[in-house]
């Protein structure tokens, strides 16, 4: 950015008006794209942070109940339809064309389908890794059930944060 700076000041030095203006365009292209990146940045992680304050479905006694996220414990099953944010770590045990919008913590612009018949190995790269749903994730279609493995911070998230 200084640099871009210094070459304006010396194309105005030298004549060159028009330049100069054309590269204090891209500098303030520049910093409006790092700001409005920024505010989404700390907005994600904001939503992230309040992830327990979520109500979602799991079956318990074999009956489908709804309850506060911040009450899940491992071994419990959730149930997944869309726009059902996911609220821990959990594998899949049945999922019916279930798709996963993963972008908050691997960055995939498009919904993941999901699948509980490929198992992956621990040593699976985080995005690859079909059989798994992650904590502050959002199923986008298809529906589910998943049993939950880890909560609060012992999720993929929780350990980033």
């Amino acid at each position: 950015m200084l640099l871009l700076g210094a070459s304006s000041a010396i194309s105005v030095a030298t004549g060159g008006v028009a330049d100069a203006l054309v590269i204090l365009g891209v500098v303030f292209i520049n910093a409006g794209i790092g700001f409005f990146t920024e505010q989404q940045s700390e907005r994600t992680i904001g939503a992230l942070l309040q992830g327990g304050a979520i109500d979602t479905k799991v079956l318990r006694d074999g009956v489908v109940r709804t309850i506060p996220a911040s009450e899940l414990v491992p071994g419990d099953v959730i149930v997944l339809e869309p726009g059902s944010q996911i609220p821990a770590d959990a594998r899949l045990l049945e999922a019916d064309q279930l798709t996963v919008d993963e972008s908050s913590l691997t960055g995939e612009s498009f919904p993941v389908l999901k699948s509980s018949i490929e198992a992956c190995h621990g040593d699976t790269a985080l995005g690859d890794r079909i059989d798994m749903l992650y904590r502050g994730t959002l199923a986008t279609g298809g529906s589910g059930q998943a049993v939950v493995v880890a909560t609060g911070g012992s999720t993929e998230i929780g350990m980033i944060q």
